[in-house]
């Protein structure tokens, strides 16, 4: 007995002493796409130990038919073994670590061993010959899954497979769709060449058809491609501007968006807009909307704008507290009161900030809401009935203010808005700017159509570049004579007969003079003279009759001449720069000087006593951008 117990305990010391046996792979392609991974030479022995550590391994085309000696393989991750003659997958049960599985174009019927490999967000078995998918049910993992060219009639194991966003299952036998519809993660999808009955239940419809093409073109759909949910929730901004959308259906679906631009279209009802929560930046100018009471919940808001729509109540913004641009011009807005706690406001505007629109624009009175908003850069405000902006003394961050078409005649609160670079005080009723002689800041300043006689106190505002003051009342412009770095300045529709003071502004660019009535334009030249830089320059309606002077000006690309009494144009010749002629209601008849030009691009001449047209119709054939003016430009 104890000679058989030391035999025993010798033979278990030789086994276990013994050399590991090599993995037998008994397919021979198999072996050598292994073997190759492995980086052995050929006919070497495959060792388990080294078998466990491949974590990828590509055998495609190989003509592989058997997978036995692969389930050794445990670490792997990524396996392609597409275009082979597989049938029997049993192995790949051990995989559990896989995330990426190929087996496109096999002989796969039964995918049974695939049901314990919770790892994989990518499985590819297209062209096999798979009926039932049941075993992929509890795959929740799952990214992709491609199942194409099967026999496959039954998707409901597929219902909870909530992670897809691509799913491919052309060229089966599949009737019904329905049991996908909970899959809103989905981004592509192939149904063809199925015998589908039910693809509304996947299908997002959105009933607008230029609402449809804009998210199809944002998302590179064609018009046949179906419109998922997941592709909707993957947009994060949207742009349909000028689209003729009138119903925002569909929308609702959009739930990660950000940032969403619907101006200049023809919306009513904006309900579909309240569920996007994810909302920073919203333009809805030039529609329809009534009632924003929908915008209540979008706390992210930050830029918003409604100009140019029906609004009369603004309530609905006023716990928007994140906001900090917002534009509301061109309503029916009278109360302001829910502003006051938009404190974060840098950016605000009540009325149109270019123009002169009034008769539909806001009617407010009272402004004093805006007293608390201190943060605010920019501005802009305006309408007949306000009387006081005493409320907008504490709006020391200011930049940029415009105030236009009001009632106002005392700007003192502006005097202590030192940080202002841009000032619009266009249409009041305005006639002293002595507060503005602290506004030393200033680069641009817009002064047109008030009530001013003296701009002394603009003599100081060293920094200005452009000065428009445009129809007001002024004869003396001596205190321009040092603003040196003007570049843009307007004095039409004055009263102004001595342009002496000009004669140190070199540096202007563009000048307007018209409605001053100095007939003779000898004594203007001296200072237009030095105006090398001189590119557009304004004469309307000062009663000229010889622009012999104008010949000087070489550098003229834009000149208005129109309402004088001229009757020889033959000085223009020279200025053969000039691409914007203005002459309409004078008395030339002779227009052959037109052969002269090389970039003119418009010309306007209505109400002369020209007879003959002929060189504006060879002009026409040399220059093909250049057009003719029928009415009073």
């Amino acid at each position: 007995m104890k000679h058989i117990c030391v035999l025993f305990a010798c033979f278990t010391l030789f086994i276990s002493c013994s050399p590991p046996e090599p993995v037998d792979i008994p397919d021979a392609s198999l072996a050598a796409a292994v073997r190759e991974a492995l980086g052995l030479e050929l006919n070497a022995p495959i060792m388990e130990k080294n078998l466990k550590k491949l974590e990828f391994l590509t055998a495609e085309s190989r003509g592989i038919k058997k997978l036995a000696g692969l389930e050794k393989a445990t670490k792997l991750k990524t396996l392609v073994l597409q275009y082979n003659q597989i049938a029997d997958i049993t192995p790949l049960m051990e995989l559990e670590q896989l995330n990426l599985l190929r087996l496109n174009s096999n002989q796969v019927r039964d995918i049974t061993p695939l049901s314990g490999l919770k790892q994989l967000r990518g499985l590819f078995l297209n062209y096999n010959q798979i009926t039932d998918v049941t075993p992929l049910s509890g795959l929740i993992q799952l990214t992709e899954l491609e199942l194409s060219g099967n026999e496959i009639s039954d998707i409901v194991p597929l219902a909870g497979l909530t992670q897809l966003v691509k799913l491919e299952l052309y060229g089966n036998k599949i009737r019904y769709i329905a049991p996908l519809s909970k899959l809103n993660r989905l981004k592509t999808i192939s149904l063809g060449n199925n015998q589908i009955t039910d693809i509304i239940s996947l299908d997002i419809t959105i009933p607008d058809p230029n609402l449809d093409a804009a998210v199809r073109e944002t998302l590179r759909l064609a018009r046949s491609d179906f419109i998922l949910q997941g592709n909707l929730q993957e947009l994060k901004s949207l742009s349909a501007e000028d689209r003729g959308i009138k119903n925002l259906t569909g929308i609702e679906k959009m739930t990660s968006l950000m940032t969403l631009k619907l101006h200049q279209n023809q919306i009513v009802d904006i309900t579909p807009l309240s569920g996007l929560k994810q909302l920073e930046t919203l333009w809805l100018r030039r529609n329809q909307i009534t009632n924003i009471t929908p915008l209540a919940g979008l706390k992210q808001l930050s830029s918003l704008s409604l100009d140019d729509n029906q609004i009369h109540d603004i309530m609905p913004l006023a716990e928007l507290e994140r906001l900090k641009s917002l534009s509301l011009g061109h309503n029916q807005i009278s109360d302001i009161t829910p502003l006051a706690e938009l404190t974060q406001l840098t950016w605000l505007h009540l009325t149109d900030s270019h123009g002169f629109r009034s008769a539909d624009d806001n009617q407010l009175n009272d402004i004093t809401p805006l007293a608390g908003l201190t943060q605010l850069t920019e501005l802009v405000l305006g309408g007949p009935q306000i009387q006081d902006i005493k409320s907008l003394a504490r709006l020391t961050q200011l930049r940029q203010l415009k105030i236009k078409n009001t009632q106002i005649s005392d700007i003192t609160s502006l005097a202590g808005l030192t940080q202002l670079t841009l000032l619009s005080l266009d249409r009041n009723q305005i006639s002293d700017i002595t507060p503005l002689a602290e506004l030393t800041q200033l680069s641009h300043l817009l002064l047109r159509q008030s009530k001013i006689t003296d701009i002394t106190p603009l003599a100081g505002l060293k920094h200005l570049d452009s000065l428009w003051l445009h129809g007001n009342e002024i004869t003396d412009i001596t205190p321009l004579s040092e603003l040196t770095k003007l570049t843009d300045l307007m004095l039409s529709e004055n009263q102004i007969r001595d342009f002496t003071p000009l004669t140190n502004l070199n540096r202007l660019t563009a000048l307007s003079l018209g409605g001053s009535q100095v007939s003779n334009i000898t004594p203007l030249m001296r200072p237009l003279a030095k105006m090398r830089r001189l590119t557009n320059l304004s004469l309307s309606n000062m009663g000229i009759q010889d622009i012999t002077p104008i010949a000087e000006l070489k550098q003229l690309r834009v000149l208005r001449l129109d309402n004088n009494q001229i009757t020889d144009i033959t000085p223009l010749r020279a200025l053969t720069k000039l691409e914007y002629l203005h002459l309409q209601e004078n008395e030339i008849r002779d227009i052959s000087f037109i052969e002269n030009f090389k970039n003119l691009h418009l010309l306007c001449i209505k109400g002369n006593p020209i007879q003959d047209m002929t060189p504006i119709d060879k002009y026409r054939k040399q220059v093909p951008s250049f057009r003719l003016c029928t009415e009073i430009d």
